[in-house]
């Protein structure tokens, strides 16, 4: 096999061979790869008990209780993950801070369609249509907004090494961050003037 610009050439039997057993050892990776034939990936496929016609429908295989993740790209490769859904082109390889960076553009899109509604000449009309969406709105962006803020804590600790806790509780999350970023001597920084007034006014 051959890796080119971050795509792992896969060139013969044998790198399929070599590729399955990655799999089958567990070695975690989540990488694209570029099969140089049809066959080639074929093999691959049938080696993983992935029915071949329901993936030439679907273009996409998922195997949950494996982890088992491939799907084929329009762009001529194929992602192959064996640590859940983790998709192409992450940010980083800390999943706190893909989930930070996802979260945000979610929230972004959410904020924006809120304003688009908010403009409309009939939302203050309570039996408008875009009255009912503002209300419904209502409530998306408090819960993005909270899960936004546990993210913020969760991507800043994992970065500063510190164990992230399972919890979604904002308090002990804030208190983790508020203690780390003394130990860290990072409350001097714009990250500390910006995020902890915002926390403590939740």
């Amino acid at each position: 096999m051959k890796s080119e610009k971050e795509i792992i050439k896969i060139r013969n039997e044998i790198d399929v061979q070599w590729l399955v057993d990655k799999i089958r050892k567990k070695d975690e990776f989540a990488f694209a790869f570029k099969f140089k034939k049809q066959a080639l990936f074929n093999n691959f496929l049938l080696e993983m008990n992935v029915d071949l016609k329901c993936f030439k429908t679907k273009y996409y295989y998922f195997d949950a209780e494996n982890k088992i993740h491939i799907s084929e790209s329009e762009n001529g490769y194929v992602w192959i993950s064996n640590m859940g859904l983790v998709s192409a082109g992450k940010e980083t390889t800390d999943k706190f801070v893909n989930s930070f960076i996802n979260q945000d553009y979610v929230l972004r899109l959410t904020l924006n369609e809120s304003i688009r509604i908010c403009e409309c000449d009939d939302v203050y009309d309570i039996d408008s249509y875009n009255y009912s969406l503002i209300n419904r709105m209502n409530s998306i962006l408090f819960h993005n907004i909270v899960f936004y803020f546990e993210l913020i804590a969760k991507a800043y600790l994992s970065l500063c090494n510190v164990k992230v806790s399972r919890t979604h509780k904002l308090n002990e999350l804030f208190d983790a961050v508020e203690k780390t970023m003394f130990e860290k001597k990072h409350n001097n920084s714009f990250f500390h003037i910006y995020i902890i007034p915002s926390y403590k006014h939740l």
